[in-house]
């Protein structure tokens, strides 16, 4: 009984999941594998839903040492990023391409180098 309770608190509803697959956590899983991939401070193990706010909190200073300030929305009940990250470099805000363009740029990649980066295998929604 004590765990079908447990359980019953951790099942996601279709629009939670909906929201969870393309942007949120995915977005979370991505911007850390970019920031362990520049050198910069990341989450040093998988995420999973116990450890995402530890994992932002990480993430958030890798992004701060490339000029990047990150937002992540967290949905309180679950603890799980559940809408898109939001990116701002001088106080604007930029797509999260631009954020990951920027941060590479820092790191001292080339352009040709950025145009070459394989999109396509990034975590989450662009």
């Amino acid at each position: 009984m004590k765990d079908e309770k447990i359980l019953s608190e951790e099942i996601l509803s279709d629009d939670e999941l909906e929201q969870v697959s393309g942007g949120g956590i995915r977005q979370v899983c991505g911007d850390n594998d970019l920031m362990r991939m520049l050198g910069c401070q990341h989450f040093g193990s998988d995420i999973f839903p116990g450890s995402v706010e530890i994992a932002i909190k990480d993430i958030i200073k890798g992004w701060a040492q490339v000029g990047v300030r990150l937002d992540v929305p967290l949905n309180d009940r679950i603890k799980l990023c559940t809408c898109d990250n939001k990116y701002y470099v001088g106080g604007k805000e930029i797509s999260r391409m631009d954020a990951f363009k920027h941060a590479m740029k820092v790191r001292g990649w080339n352009q040709v180098a950025i145009d070459c980066f394989d999109w396509d295998d990034v975590k989450g929604a662009w």
